[in-house]
């Protein structure tokens, strides 16, 4: 697959929406991201929490790109 059609696929689940409450769409300017990676680094927790606040619909609204989850980094420093 290029990139062109995953973008495209990305672009389509984004459009149709997410059957997760807590995740949201992606607006069409560019928003500044973080992976949960870089997330856990810069709060020094576990990995597993995220997933484990994603699941009870609780913690960081999310964004998921494909299979990928990301904060974005407004909503991070709103957080803190």
């Amino acid at each position: 697959m290029n990139l062109s059609t995953q973008l495209g696929f990305i672009r389509k689940q984004l459009l149709d929406g997410s059957p997760d409450k807590n995740c949201r769409r992606i607006p069409t300017k560019t928003v500044r991201c973080m992976t949960q990676t870089e997330l856990t680094e810069r709060w020094r927790i576990i990995e597993a929490q995220f997933g484990r606040w994603r699941t009870e619909s609780a913690g960081q609204p999310f964004v998921k790109l494909g299979n990928r989850v990301h904060y974005q980094v407004q909503d991070v420093e709103a957080f803190e």
